[in-house]
């Protein structure tokens, strides 16, 4: 007995229903693909930064300065994460583990918040807001991944030895483990015109980074300033010592002299030695003479230890004032005595 035989309208039905079910297979492989696609390339960082940082409410003074610094919105981000804070003397030190006397830390990040010195001295203005950029890298570095940090030790390195005479006796003074750490903090808040890559890399966080080491420049350039002066008023007062010492010692061999040749004079004219008035007055005047020039080199010296030490007290106050900035940034720096 023969089968039945399907008609060609069911042929076409069991079809059709088998290619739905590949369609509906395959979207639900696009799908899944999709999802995973997802799930590798969001930002889990940036979204557990944002929910850290919705708890932060920023001091008056903290939106103030991360204002100033012109954020971009991943900056943001992770700086509202840090909850940064700005602690008084002791607060400070006890955050930032601070005690060394000969130390100054502006500032700290440790792995998950922000710290940062009450400066208050208006010739320092700049400080913090550098100091704040400062830290934000060390976070920002927190989180890159390692591949991230390979691609950018290159060029900072190159930085590095670009300017390795300022640099160098700065990063000696970190473990050997957080070079490029210390370094991306510092190139990225305290040198301008980089390289492109690194101004990319920068411009992830800052809107314009050069705005950002104006805010270094403002304070840096006071230390740079005083040390400039010290150092000039240093190297005249060693000139005006030698030159000192050179006319005095002039003067004591022509005191000599002219003390023996006086003497000798008196004597002749005891002994009758003179003919003349004539030749009596002139050799005198000639003695008077020289002990005018005497007078005259003595009031040089004078003049010239006067105004020494005048450039001595002027530098004496340059390190004061020096003194000064270098106590306001250190947190472990005694207070001055009361008078």
């Amino acid at each position: 007995m023969l089968a039945p035989r399907r008609s060609w309208y069911t042929v076409v039905m069991m079809t059709t229903e088998r290619r739905n079910r590949t369609i509906r297979s395959i979207a639900a492989i696009i799908i899944c693909a999709s999802v995973w696609i997802a799930v590798i390339f969001v930002d889990w960082g940036f979204i557990t930064d944002r929910i850290h940082g919705l708890s932060f409410e920023p001091t008056t003074e903290l939106t103030s300065l991360k204002d100033e610094l012109s954020l971009t919105t991943r900056g943001s981000v992770i700086l509202s994460a840090t909850h940064p804070t700005v602690k008084d003397q002791t607060e400070f030190n006890q955050a930032c583990a601070s005690s060394k006397s000969d130390v100054s830390i502006l500032g700290c990040y440790d792995g998950q918040n922000i710290f940062i010195y009450d400066i208050n001295n208006p010739d320092l203005a700049g400080i913090k807001q550098s100091t704040l950029a400062h830290e934000l890298l060390h976070a920002v570095w927190d989180r890159l991944s390692s591949s991230e940090r390979a691609q950018l030790q290159a060029d900072l390195q190159s930085v590095y030895e670009a300017n390795l005479s300022t640099l160098q006796p700065r990063l000696d003074l970190y473990p050997e483990a957080n070079f490029y750490d210390e370094l991306h903090s510092i190139i990225g808040t305290e040198l301008a015109d980089l390289p492109n890559s690194l101004e990319k890399h920068y411009a992830r966080y800052f809107n314009d980074q050069d705005a950002v080491v104006v805010f270094f420049d403002a304070y840096d350039t006071k230390f740079k300033e005083l040390k400039a002066q010290a150092e000039a008023l240093y190297e005249q007062i060693n000139l005006n010592r030698e030159l000192v010492d050179a006319k005095a010692a002039n003067y004591t061999a022509a005191t000599e002299e002219l003390t023996a040749a006086i003497a000798d004079f008196n004597r002749r004219a005891e002994s009758g030695y003179f003919t003349s008035t004539a030749a009596f007055t002139a050799e005198r005047a000639v003695l008077v003479a020289r002990q005018q020039e005497l007078n005259q080199l003595f009031h040089e010296i004078n003049t010239l230890i006067d105004s020494t030490n005048e450039l001595v007290e002027e530098y004496n106050n340059n390190i004061a004032r020096a003194q000064v900035l270098l106590d306001s940034i250190n947190s472990n720096a005694s207070p001055a005595p009361e008078i």
